[in-house]
């Protein structure tokens, strides 16, 4: 593709970034049935993207030889 693609695109992403990261202002709570909360008027909290990095992704093939499972893995974590 052409390097204008590439700049237009970046560009779109910076400005994407930006509009998302001005929400970080408003402060946020977990409930007691554990769903993120904004305090100023209790609507949910919904991120864009994943939180969580399995710490060991480059150890799935020794996970699977034990015979151990991966999600009780990441919930053990």
């Amino acid at each position: 593709m052409n390097r204008a693609f590439w700049v237009g695109v970046l560009l779109m992403a910076m400005a994407t970034g930006q509009a998302f990261a001005a929400e970080a202002d408003r402060p946020a709570f977990v409930d007691d049935e554990g769903v993120m909360r904004r305090q100023d008027d209790n609507s949910e909290v919904a991120l864009f993207g994943v939180n969580y990095y399995v710490p060991f992704s480059i150890d799935y093939d020794v996970l699977k030889e034990r015979g151990l499972d991966h999600k009780q893995a990441i919930r053990d974590d």
